[in-house]
């Protein structure tokens, strides 16, 4: 019976002895392992918070730098813009400056065909070109216009009111019959009856008007005949205007050309 009661004392020491020596063996095996592991640890939380501030620093730094790199980017962009502005307003001005040459050329070239228009002008003012003839026919031994006649003279005169510079030419005949002297006088009065009717009926500055009585010179038909006879009592009509025109083309290119001259004038002025 004792021995009974001794043994299970001996299993409960054994086992609580064995307890206490793996208790044991616990303590060393964490202050051998796991101890040093934990240092490990928190020497790697360490380093890692560390590394965590830096990158934080790190980027915040790399934020800093990106809005200071954009800023950058902006203000280049901006600048960039006005410079294109600005050179497209200077291409523009290049250009405006260029038509504003060629205008001025063309004023110029303008300008030198009106000196020689004015020149040649000048030159032609005695240098007349007919410009219509006609003959108005008298009676025998007469010097007063027949209607035809008067017909003949209203159609002419109505050539030249619209002209500002012309001259009319007037040579009285006659035909053979007859005295000399007499044929002389009457183809003269003849053409002052001409002139008087220009010159009273028409308004047409007697200045302008030029009279010479021939007499039966210069016959216009056959004095043999009946109507070559009727053909010489006449009084030849010659208006005469410039020569070439140069005048009127003058006067129409200075009226062309008054508005161009005025808009350069004020393109150059800044108007």
């Amino acid at each position: 019976m004792k021995l009974n009661r001794v043994r299970p004392v001996r299993v409960a020491a054994i086992a609580l002895l064995g307890m206490v020596t793996m208790g044991c063996a616990t303590k060393r095996y964490v202050r051998s392992t796991v101890a040093p592991l934990d240092a490990k640890v928190s020497q790697i939380d360490k380093r890692t918070a560390d590394k965590d501030k830096e990158l934080a620093g790190g980027i915040e730094g790399l934020d800093n730098d990106l809005s200071r790199t954009k800023e950058h980017l902006s203000d280049t962009d901006a600048k960039a813009a006005a410079a294109n502005e600005n050179a497209q307003r200077a291409e523009g001005k290049a250009v405006k400056a260029g038509l504003t040459a060629d205008e001025a050329h063309t004023l110029a070239d303008k300008g030198l065909n009106r000196s020689n228009l004015l020149q040649q002008a000048i030159e032609e003012q005695d240098k007349l070109q007919l410009r219509t003839e006609k003959a108005v026919l008298f009676k025998l031994n007469s010097s007063e216009l027949t209607p035809q006649g008067k017909a003949i003279l209203d159609e002419m005169a109505s050539q030249v009111s619209s002209l500002d510079r012309y001259v009319v030419e007037l040579e009285g005949f006659t035909d053979r019959t007859g005295n000399r002297a007499l044929n002389l006088d009457l183809s003269q009065r003849r053409a002052e009856a001409v002139a008087r009717y220009f010159t009273v009926k028409h308004n047409v500055p007697l200045r302008r008007v030029h009279i010479l009585g021939l007499g039966q010179e210069s016959p216009a038909a056959d004095n043999r005949t009946r109507a070559g006879r009727a053909q010489n009592r006449r009084v030849d009509v010659r208006i005469y205007v410039p020569g070439s025109g140069a005048l009127e083309q003058l006067e129409k290119q200075t009226a062309s050309a008054e508005t161009p001259s005025r808009q350069m004038a004020q393109k150059v002025s800044g108007q």
